[in-house]
């Protein structure tokens, strides 16, 4: 049996680089960085067809290679993706309408996963209790990542 590929999603966040660059490195705050570098070591781990996706608010479910300007745009706000594009991106990059389904990994906080499910309803969330709080997520996450070297 093939294993199921994996699509680890992690937070956009506030604070981003000045110009254009790839996704992989727009984002520039602690948490997002942490939850990246998190997504990057499973996916090193996990079959090789799986990926990291960043989910902005301004652009939606997107490849860590892609080229972003920089935006400032939160969810909810005038701007941000809707719930139907991020539904189409899903569909196109093939997180749902496929077998076998991939495994679909929210590395990121609540609003992320509420938004991820309804794109690509098997989303399951990447931290062991969905409302720790920054400060023990990034505990958690430097716990992990220290595990996972």
């Amino acid at each position: 049996m093939t294993p199921t590929r994996v699509v680890y999603v992690v937070p956009c966040g506030k604070m981003k680089q000045p110009n254009p660059c790839q996704a992989r490195e727009l984002y520039t705050g602690l948490f997002t960085r942490r939850c990246l570098s998190y997504a990057e070591a499973l996916a090193r781990q996990a079959p090789s067809d799986s990926v990291v996706l960043v989910m902005s608010a301004r652009y939606g479910l997107v490849p860590l290679s892609q080229t972003l300007e920089p935006y400032d745009i939160t969810w909810g706000h005038p701007g941000a993706v809707s719930v139907k594009t991020l539904t189409l991106q899903a569909k196109a990059l093939g997180l749902v309408e496929t077998e076998p389904a991939p495994r679909v990994v929210c590395i990121g906080g609540k609003t992320y996963l509420r938004k991820l499910r309804r794109a690509a309803p098997q989303a399951v969330y990447g931290f062991p209790d969905p409302n720790p709080g920054i400060k023990m997520l990034l505990l958690w996450l430097s716990d992990r990542l220290r595990s996972l070297e």
